[in-house]
């Protein structure tokens, strides 16, 4: 329907103006191929529009497929710790019934170690025993395949396995495996292996696996009534009440509100709540997906600006190829605005064309990205891991043909609007337009205006720190009053003075953003760089005068040379065009690749940071976990600080609560704490972490604190902000005040609580589970640790190693981003080609009075290759100095990407990023540059087409 409407216009002067529809259909269907090239020039835009939305679509799928394989019929769930309190649970909830609800399954799990019987096992240190009634599991819902349950209940010394067991163990129907928990060892025979799926993949852990093991009802109280000296040092067992929404898997979502207030009287006697399960995964889904899809879109439109300036140049040159034939036209009585009608119905069949086409190309473009994100997201630790199922909805295609064809139309509108303004007489005669030496009084005004509206958006930005406004309003006040100055000072020296002060804030004002503790996000940067970029553009382009007569004497007066340069010093305006197509994205390409090089120095730093003097972190399974005592004496131990972890919802004033970690830590890890980002009131880190354990009121959280989706947080947390805290079993809260900050929270230990609120709050389930450890060798003593605590569920690893995981996976984001942004330079790269592919065509004339009076015809092409170099390094050389600037001048004053960068970049990695760019320029002008070598004079001067 959008595309319908913009184009109602354009059919109506088909269908009703036979004239101005000859215009329109005559050069594209006389000239084919050119009318080609502009096809392929603006459909690089709605490719990268829709291909971004569909890498979103595929996130968004790929985490809301957690919902059919982890969940499936559950919609809440109620859980409670231990046996006991479990009965009570059981029954009152074992017949609840409304009309919203349509089943309630009673199940018991306990976390649990697995392994295989054989002289080397495998292992699943992170695995769930699972108790319930596989009849009514079957049942439940009223959808047995979604459910994934089949067969009777397993017998004594039976288990169902999931297939994620089955794999990881390498263990099939009949074999034997023997699972470690609360003190024992009992082994089960597999019957049957059950797919990841419903109630048999129940997983409300992170990750996509699902290492369940179902056994026969009863075994979890006797394993847990073997060993009762363990019971005060181990999680008890979870008694779970399932229930599902009627509707199906995420239809029944929608009514999670409505079932949660049914369930409240109920509940509130036993002091449980309801945990929305589904509705928070699916929620988590379409945030990560709409952030994702942003990332793209964002750093695409880099490469979409790219595409809009081809777009620009192309209709330009057009225009001016064909002035005489637009001036003899407006001689002989046609308006304006009927010039204009006709010129954009062409463009609008291209532009419609080139969306229809972009969109179907975007499906590929989305499906190489997510073939690459898929690579990063599933490497590093498991639980971390996400692998991608590659989707895409109609929504994703439309919408990226709509928002391409708009930009398209809006561009070529525009365009011929500005190119229809001409002098009637100069147009016929082929003469340049003459330069104006002051702006028009209506440009004048025009930038007054625009001026006052920068100056109030200026203000209101400052006083609501609105990163936005804090940025472009200024950058507007200057632009607006520069019709005034250049109408009373010289024009030259107002345009130099400007674009320079533009530049000079463009490049201080992220600092200034992070000066003020303004929140910003990837956004900004598009705005920044375009902005900068379109300054420096316009500041080169003042002395392209300047810049020729130099390069003129460095090459001695070569005549080559002089004619390469003739052009584009000639046409400003298409120079600064292309200038700005390769200034853009040249930019951001380096820039990520500073970014990327100053993490990759950060290994050191951010280790220190994120352990402290700690160098290993253990993980142990909670219902038997790790003796730290034994780890204490070990060999090369020197200091060993046991955490209890577990989940909380957390929530600021007005905000949804969101579930995180929470760590639970006692004296040993003040010894030598991880470091603080912001120590607030505090003079060093250990007595920031000493006030958090001696006062219950007061929490530690990192800067990405409830952070979700990629680049900076939007919301940072802040010394003395206030958190809302609660148990998501019983519900009980604390209102905590956050003491200090802390860096990026790469061991996912989340917020940092003392001990003895965390076992007051939460309970049995506060076992010392988890543990900090410094010893001579990590690397060494996590080896050991994982084979002799197998029975644990240990999962030691180096901090170090850690460390190296996560930030693979950035520095692999960055170079997707990169790659993503190499089509902007192709954009760029294919600009150049048009341009000199329009340039023969239009100077034809030009080189065959130069061949006729002796030039020889490689000098010809020598002078082609001059104009598309003399271009392509200009706008190369702005990229790497405007995104030099600005990332220095972000880390050195801000902390935006984190403490402690080093600037610096990779000699190699810009050097080839320089050769490729300038290379590909020459390639792409070789076609041309034979074809204006080849053309005979005598033709050329004879005829017109």
């Amino acid at each position: 329907m959008p595309v319908l409407l913009l184009s109602l216009p354009f059919l109506a002067i088909l269908l009703t103006r036979p004239v101005l529809r000859r215009l329109a259909l005559r050069n594209a269907i006389r000239r084919p191929r050119e009318a080609m090239l502009v096809i392929l020039g603006s459909l690089l835009g709605t490719a990268i529009i829709t291909g971004s939305l569909i890498v979103g679509d595929t996130l968004s799928h790929s985490i809301r497929e957690v919902a059919y394989t982890q969940l499936g019929p559950i919609d809440e769930v109620v859980a409670t710790t231990g046996l006991d309190a479990g009965a009570a649970l059981h029954a009152r909830l074992g017949r609840f019934r409304t009309a919203h609800v349509d089943g309630v399954l009673q199940m018991t799990t306990a976390k649990a170690a697995v392994a295989s019987v054989a002289k080397h096992p495998f292992s699943a240190p992170r695995a769930q025993l699972v108790e319930t009634d596989f009849s009514r599991a079957h049942a439940f819902g009223g959808d047995a395949a979604a459910t994934g349950v089949t067969g009777p209940t397993p017998a004594d010394g039976q288990a169902a396995i999931t297939t994620d067991v089955a794999k990881r163990l390498h263990a099939r129907v009949g074999s034997t495996v023997e699972v470690f928990v609360y003190g024992s060892s009992p082994r089960f025979r597999v019957d049957r292996i059950l797919p990841r799926r419903g109630v048999a993949g129940f997983w409300t852990d992170r990750g996509q696996r699902s290492y369940n093991v179902f056994v026969a009802p009863g075994t979890i109280h006797r394993l847990a009534s073997l060993h009762p000296g363990l019971a005060t040092a181990t999680q008890p067992p979870q008694s779970v009440v399932a229930i599902s929404n009627r509707g199906g898997v995420e239809p029944g979502a929608g009514l999670t509100a409505t079932v949660t207030r049914e369930l409240q009287p109920v509940l509130r006697s036993l002091s449980l709540t309801a945990s929305p399960v589904k509705r928070d995964l699916l929620d988590a889904a379409k945030k990560t997906g709409d952030s994702l899809t942003q990332l793209y879109t964002t750093m695409g439109m880099f490469a979409i600006a790219a595409g809009i300036l081809l777009l620009v140049n192309i209709f330009v040159m057009l225009a001016d190829e064909r002035k005489s034939e637009l001036g003899m036209l407006r001689a002989v009585g046609m308006r304006r605005v009927s010039l204009v009608a006709a010129f954009a119905t062409e463009g609008w069949m291209y532009a419609l064309i080139a969306s229809v086409i972009g969109s179907v190309f975007g499906i590929g473009f989305g499906r190489v990205i997510t073939f690459v994100a898929d690579k990063i997201l599933s490497s590093g630790r498991e639980e971390e891991r996400l692998s991608l199922g590659f989707t895409f909805t109609r929504q994703s295609i439309t919408t990226g043909l709509v928002i391409g064809f708009s930009i398209a139309l809006v561009t070529v509108v525009l365009t011929c609007v500005r190119s229809a303004r001409f002098n009637v007489i100069a147009a016929i005669r082929d003469l340049n337009e003459p330069r104006r030496h002051k702006p028009h009084r209506r440009a004048q005004w025009i930038g007054l205006s625009a001026a006052l509206l920068g100056g109030c958006w200026t203000v209101a930005a400052f006083s609501a720190g609105e990163p936005f406004g804090v940025m472009a309003g200024p950058m507007l006040v200057l632009a607006g009053v520069g019709p005034t100055l250049a109408r009373r000072l010289p024009k030259g020296i107002v345009t130099t003075v400007l674009a320079a002060a533009v530049l000079a804030w463009g490049a201080l004002s992220v600092s200034v953003l992070a000066a003020l503790a303004i929140d910003f996000q990837i956004p900004i940067f598009v705005v920044q760089g375009l902005t900068m970029a379109a300054a420096a553009v316009v500041l080169v382009n003042q002395h392209q005068g300047a810049i020729g007569h130099a390069l003129g004497k460095v090459s001695r007066g070569s005549l080559d040379v002089r004619i390469g340069l003739a052009y584009p010093l000639a046409r400003r305006f298409r120079t600064g065009m292309t200038l700005a197509m390769f200034s853009i994205v040249m930019f951001t390409l380096v820039y990520i690749g500073v970014i990327s090089h100053m993490f990759r120095g950060q290994l050191d730093t951010t280790t220190k940071q994120a352990g402290g003097e700690f160098n290993a972190l253990v993980a142990s399974n909670p219902t038997n976990p790790i003796p730290f005592d034994r780890v204490r004496t070990m060999p090369g131990v020197r200091a060993v600080a046991p955490m209890a972890y577990v989940g909380a919802n957390f929530g600021r004033p007005g905000e949804k609560p969101q579930l995180w970690a929470l760590s639970g830590f006692d004296q040993n890890f003040v010894v030598s704490p991880p470091h603080l980002k912001d120590l607030g009131a505090y003079g060093s880190d250990v007595a920031a972490w000493r006030a958090v354990l001696r006062d219950p009121k007061l929490i530690i959280v990192d800067e990405f604190f409830l952070a979700r989706g990629a680049g900076p947080p939007a919301n940072r947390p802040h010394v003395g902000d206030v958190l809302s805290m609660a148990d998501p079993q019983s519900g009980k809260a604390r209102r905590l005040t956050v003491a200090a900050v802390a860096t990026g929270d790469v061991l996912r230990s989340g917020a940092f609580w003392n001990i003895d609120a965390t076992r007051e709050l939460f309970g049995a389930r506060a076992v010392l589970s988890r543990a900090y450890v410094r010893a001579e060798n990590p690397t060494t003593l996590s080896r050991t640790l994982n084979t002799r605590f197998l029975a644990n569920g240990a999962d030691a690893e180096s901090i170090r190693t850690l460390v190296e995981s996560q930030m693979s996976q950035q520095l692999s984001f960055f170079n997707l981003m990169q790659g993503y942004l190499a089509v902007g330079l192709a954009v760029g790269i294919a600009g150049i080609g048009v341009i000199m592919i329009r340039a023969v065509r239009e100077r034809r004339r030009e080189i065959g009075v130069l061949r006729a009076l002796g030039f020889p015809a490689p000098m010809v092409q020598r002078a082609f290759f001059v104009e598309s170099l003399f271009v392509a390094f200009e706008g190369v050389l702005i990229g790497v100095l405007l995104a030099f600037v600005t990332s220095y001048s972000l880390v050195s004053t801000s902390s935006a990407f984190g403490d402690g960068l080093a600037w610096g970049f990779s000699p190699l990695q810009l050097g080839t990023l320089i050769a490729v760019a300038l290379g590909f320029s020459l390639l792409a002008t070789l076609g041309p540059a034979r074809a204006a070598s080849r053309i005979r004079p005598a033709i050329a001067l004879r005829i017109a087409d």
